[in-house]
């Protein structure tokens, strides 16, 4: 490899590191090509785990799932059982399997996984207590924990010792625990988690970093769910207000936050500014993401919001028109969102009730009972 590709590889790591994704990619595909015409496989499998994970950090799972595999069948091929760059896909091709649901096969590389880890690295390096926590939070999102807790509590601990509570690794799996309590409606248990978490985000990454932004929405949600609407704002408030000047800004990631104030705002029916911001959500997904499942979400959040003003016709069009693109995307909504179909037609047996058109209310809840 020249002097020129390392510097590239240098640079696209540190875009990488700082949440800069949409400036990484051109120098990570610069790279691959280089590799590729190298044909040196160490330095082409970590050109495919990196560009892999640009777009897993971007929620693009099925976009990372062919880099991933390509990883592991060269790894495996030329590299053999136990390098470090093949455990490196290995687990990173088990957090997209499970980010596309397949948890069943993610939790079975995932136990491959660490019983690598543990034979290559040992039981206290940082790369087996990672691969501890990626487990715990596939048990969790299988809906196992009382799997999840103990390998978490475990690999906390280990974390502490070896690499000190403010370290990445260690915030991860902070993280990991305030969502396994999370999902468990322990909302104090996961607030001292996420509290612990986002302040080691904070002091060690930084402010702007999608880490530290990640866990500042799931604090809200904790807030949010405990109605601590008071301390729950100001968090989804200064997440999109960070999102938004940042140099080189992510309209996916401040859709993301403005969906996620709007929201807040819904549910406290605070439907002026629900739709304040809803709007300016759906101006840009439409725009950057034509035909996306994501742009039929905001429609139907938008018409929740025009619904709950009484404007009902102009209501009725985003409400119907986001419920039936996202259920013709069903097969294309992520896992973790399964549920933005179900909430979008109970949006619109809503409307009818409200509008007071019992024909059309009776006939969508007979569609949602077919549907369950």
């Amino acid at each position: 490899m020249t002097i020129n590709d390392l510097q590239t590889v240098h640079r696209s790591a540190v875009l990488l590191r700082q949440g800069k994704y949409v400036q990484a990619e051109p120098l990570l595909l610069e790279t691959l090509e280089a590799r590729l015409r190298a044909d040196h496989p160490s330095n082409l499998v970590l050109a495919l785990n990196n560009l892999a994970a640009r777009y897993y950090m971007q929620q693009k799972y099925a976009q990372a799932e062919p880099y991933l595999v390509k990883a592991l069948e060269v790894s495996r091929r030329e590299l053999g059982e136990e390098h470090p760059h093949r455990l490196q896909a290995f687990g990173n091709l088990a957090a997209v399997y499970s980010s596309l649901g397949k948890r069943d096969k993610a939790e079975a590389m995932h136990k491959e996984e660490l019983q690598l880890c543990r034979k290559v690295h040992g039981e206290k390096h940082p790369t087996t207590l990672m691969a501890m926590n990626s487990l715990g939070v596939v048990y969790r999102l299988q809906g196992k924990y009382a799997l999840a807790e103990p390998i978490l509590l475990k690999a906390l601990k280990a974390s502490y010792g070896a690499s000190g509570a403010m370290h990445p690794n260690t915030l991860a799996i902070l993280t990991s625990l305030g969502d396994l309590y999370n999902a468990q409606s322990k909302y104090v248990q996961a607030e001292t988690f996420f509290v612990e978490a986002l302040v080691g985000c904070r002091q060690t990454l930084s402010v702007e970093h999608p880490d530290a932004l990640a866990v500042m929405n799931k604090l809200g949600a904790v807030h949010d769910a405990q109605k601590k609407y008071d301390r729950a704002e100001p968090l989804y408030v200064e997440r999109l207000q960070l999102l938004r000047r940042r140099p080189t800004k992510d309209s996916s990631e401040i859709a993301g936050a403005l969906d996620s104030l709007g929201k807040f705002y819904l549910k406290q029916a605070k439907y002026v500014e629900a739709e304040k911001v809803l709007r300016e959500s759906l101006k840009i997904r439409e725009k950057s993401l034509p035909g996306d499942w994501l742009v039929f979400e905001s429609k139907s959040l938008l018409g929740a919001a025009l619904g709950g003003q009484k404007r009902f016709p102009d209501a009725e069009v985003l409400l119907l028109s986001g419920y039936e693109g996202l259920k013709s995307r069903k097969e294309l909504i992520p896992a973790t969102s399964t549920a933005s179909v179900p909430d979008a037609l109970k949006r619109v047996i809503h409307l009818y009730e409200a509008w007071d058109k019992k024909d059309k209310a009776a006939l969508w809840r007979k569609k949602a009972a077919a549907a369950n």
